[in-house]
């Protein structure tokens, strides 16, 4: 071997520029077919560009755009698709040599680039800097070996040149030998499937898949429109038959439209079938070929029938069903509450019963007023509790005695409040053997409690079923006494009041009001302890898209922060008289000012104990019925009768909605109704007709 020929230099290099030359070869081929199939997909768009424009609704301008969710843009990618996916999932199968399992196929269809460009891409980010690389370090050692010969050491320079060159050229070599088996079966691939040839026969297939984009791209409104009014329909006609009465009405009212809708439904079925029938061409290169104009004409037709159908049944038949279903369940709710008369117990308020129960509540625990004096322990205080709950356990077994004792459905309630009241007796007495503030805070609680198990609840259910009239002087007091007895145990401040306050059922009464659940705060005065809380590169050439289409629903409405059913209150108390000696940590006091809005919460507790008042007769729009598309400002022109008769049932939400102001020069300018004028209208005006001079048209214009 001669001194700075290097052997291995020239036979890499020769398979670099080999290789590299498969590579650029592969490169064209592919970008010459994309060409062509834009090129087709052009020429196919603009010579059939009166058909679209007069069956499919697609403009010249649509044709041209080819910005991103625009018509040509979905269509060039239906093209890619259908025609290229398939390409670059082989090539990758030939080249990697994958098998052909299931999971192997997936990956290679699912496959985020093109295997031309991850060979293209190694080949420049590694191949070719290794290359560059050795041809300079091998430049470097011929240079050297040249000085070394001139200098009388040639046995030297060809020893160093031996040992140092193969290093060199290994790193280069070893990576042009592993793209050398992909890059030479990417060449036979690309040989075999993209030539001449195959290309043209790949582009005579692009109009028949350009027409079938183009009916899905038409159809893929009207179908998603069946979708919905079928599944709105299904389960709105399932709702409305479970309601017996409310479907025998509907369908000897509105039967019309029930069955139009029913018949509707029926055809666009028909018309999705003719749909799946007819577009059969264009899913691959194989079903592909010339334009379909026959099918085309079909479908054309289907759609169109379709779309006549849709209109009808959605924008008018089905609110039409809508609308007389809320009309219906009106009258209903009007007929249901004509004939529910109020009973004896609805008819006693809760100040009254509220008044009686206090008066009795302190005749039984011997209390006039609250004991006065400075503070001296708990012994005093648990004394005072103790003819409190005293008093109560004696009221209730009077009213258990009076309802029927425990066996009866009002007496079993007042039994558990009766028991729950014996226990805190029977607490209190071992507060009196061991007195400690911890202790009377435990009964405070237990106090506090009353009412909580759903007492209340049954005590009203039972009272309200019970058929007898309790006309009688006897029995009317009973129940005013049981309705006080319900406002105690619904409104928990007046529970946590009432076992340091004096016998002044004023000032009591005059602050009573019924709690919500949600709206019971823990009372300040027994100081309970808190609750815990929860707290990829691109590739190089535009080859196929593998975006999957996607139809999304409009993101629901956010729903609007809960309002509390019932208006907000001061929460400030009226002023007891003298209270019970004061406790440590005061455990039993009570220290509110006098409340500045009692005539408010009586006026309050007086409308809210009138029947029916609370109660809206305008029936809302259930979620099984409510149409899930908006409802059409303008009626529908259609060819049935009786489709778009105004509705007489009106929504506060659709009242709220109409607009009410206009935008003029800037400024929002309020809507004048035909009532703001009290129905004045101008007078028409008299042309011509006593003796005003008329010019004619022509005359007026050249003015």
């Amino acid at each position: 071997m001669a001194v700075g020929s290097p052997s291995e230099a020239p036979a890499c290099s020769a398979l670099s520029q080999e290789l590299r030359k498969l590579l650029e070869f592969c490169d064209a081929q592919w970008r010459n077919l994309e060409d062509r199939l834009d090129q087709a997909q052009e020429a196919t768009l603009r010579a059939k560009v009166e058909e679209l424009e007069q069956h499919w609704g697609v403009q010249a301008a649509d044709i041209a755009c080819l910005t991103e969710g625009s018509f040509a843009w979905k269509v060039k990618g239906r093209v890619q698709r259908v025609m290229l996916a398939p390409l670059a999932a082989q090539m990758r199968q030939k080249v990697l040599l994958l098998g052909n399992s299931f999971v192997e196929q997936k990956m290679s269809e699912e496959a985020a680039t093109l295997v031309l460009d991850e060979l293209l891409d190694r080949w420049e980010l590694e191949v070719e800097p290794l290359l560059g690389l050795a041809s300079q370090q091998d430049e470097r050692l011929a240079r050297r070996a040249r000085r070394k010969v001139k200098l009388g050491a040639a046995a030297e320079a060809a020893k160093v040149d031996l040992k140092e060159r193969p290093a060199l050229w290994e790193p280069a070599q070893s990576a042009v030998e592993a793209l050398d088996g992909p890059v030479r079966r990417l060449a036979e691939f690309v040989a075999e499937k993209l030539s001449a040839e195959a290309t043209e026969r790949l582009a005579a297939a692009v109009p028949s898949i350009i027409a079938r984009a183009v009916c899905d791209w038409h159809w893929r409104g009207p179908l998603a429109e069946l979708q919905q009014l079928e599944g709105w329909w299904e389960s709105a006609r399932a709702s409305l038959q479970g309601h017996v009465e409310l479907w025998h009405r509907l369908v000897e009212e509105e039967g019309l439209f029930l069955r139009r809708i029913d018949r509707g439904v029926d055809a666009l079925r028909s018309a999705r079938q003719l749909y799946v029938t007819y577009a059969d061409f264009g899913t691959s290169a194989a079903s592909g070929g010339p334009w379909p104009d026959q099918m085309m004409q079909l479908l054309a037709a289907a759609a169109k029938e379709m779309t006549s159908r849709l209109k009808p049944v959605r924008d008018s038949a089905a609110w039409r069903v809508v609308d007389a279903a809320k009309s219906i369940q009106k009258q209903l709710r009007e007929q249901e509450l004509q004939s529910i008369k109020p009973g004896p117990w609805q008819g006693v308020s809760r100040e009254e019963g509220l008044q009686a129960f206090l008066k009795a509540f302190f005749e039984a625990a011997g209390v006039g007023s609250a004991p006065g004096g400075e503070a001296c322990g708990a012994v005093e205080a648990a004394m005072v509790f103790m003819q409190r709950a005293g008093g109560l356990s004696t009221l209730l077994g009077d009213l258990q005695a009076a309802c029927g004792g425990p066996k009866s459905s009002v007496g079993g309630v007042l039994e558990e409040i009766l028991r729950a009241s014996a226990c805190l007796s029977e607490d209190l007495l071992e507060v009196l053997d061991e007195p400690s503030v911890d202790s009377l805070f435990q009964c405070a609680r237990q106090w506090q409690s009353l009412g909580e198990a759903g007492q209340a609840e049954r005590l009203e259910a039972a009272l309200a079923a019970d058929p007898s009239p309790k006309t009688d002087v006897s029995g009317r007091q009973l129940l005013v006494l049981l309705r006080g007895l319900h406002t105690f145990l619904t409104d928990s401040e007046l529970r946590a009041r009432l076992p340091q306050a004096s016998a002044d059922i004023a000032a009591l009464t005059g602050g009573a009001r019924t709690t919500l659940p949600s709206q019971c705060p823990d009372s300040e005065s027994f100081a309970l302890p808190p609750a815990g809380t929860e707290q990829t590169h691109s590739p190089r050439g535009p080859y196929a898209t593998r975006r999957k289409a996607r139809f999304e629903g409009e993101p629901s409405p956010s729903k609007s922060d809960l309002e509390p059913v019932a208006a907000a209150m001061d929460s400030e108390a009226f002023a007891p008289g003298p209270l019970v000696p004061a406790l440590k940590l005061c455990a039993l006091g009570n220290n509110d000012n006098n409340s500045s809005n009692s005539n408010n919460s009586r006026q309050w507790l007086e409308e809210s104990t009138r029947p029916g008042t609370g109660r809206s007769l305008r029936p809302s729009t259930p979620s099984w019925l409510k149409p899930p598309w908006q409802r059409p400002d303008t009626p529908s022109a259609c060819s049935w009768t009786r489709p778009d008769t105004p509705s007489t049932v009106c929504d506060d939400s659709e009242v709220a909605s109409l607009p009410r102001y206009k935008f003029v020069d800037g400024q929002y300018v309020p809507l004048k109704s035909a009532l703001a004028s009290g129905g004045r209208t101008l007078p028409p005006l008299q042309v011509g007709s006593q003796g005003y001079p008329c010019a004619p048209l022509s005359a007026r214009r050249s003015r």
